[in-house]
């Protein structure tokens, strides 16, 4: 299990599944040109995608923390901030 968590974003973010990503990630034009003949945009719960994204991203997070802890890894420490900071950020816009 520990072998397979890595000290990158890129490991982090492939955690999000392709699905949820594309949705967070993208505007909503762009989400209804690529699911809009699946999914009506009234039937996508975008609350409920960026809950997923977010507890996704801050469960690798942890991840990474506890298995990196105590190593002095700069780098694991470095990506973790830096999503403290976004996450930071985005909160003071609400």
């Amino acid at each position: 299990m520990w072998d397979h968590i890595h000290n990158s974003e890129e490991w982090v973010l492939s955690q999000v599944p392709e699905l949820i990503r594309s949705i967070y990630e993208n505007d909503m034009e762009t989400v209804e040109k690529k699911y809009g003949m699946r999914q009506s945009l009234e039937e996508i719960d975008f609350a409920t995608i960026s809950l997923c994204y977010v507890n996704i991203i801050g469960g690798a997070l942890f991840s990474m923390g506890f298995k990196y802890a105590g190593t002095g890894n700069r780098e694991v420490r470095d990506i973790i901030l830096k999503y403290i900071e976004i996450y930071r950020k985005k909160l003071r816009v609400v």
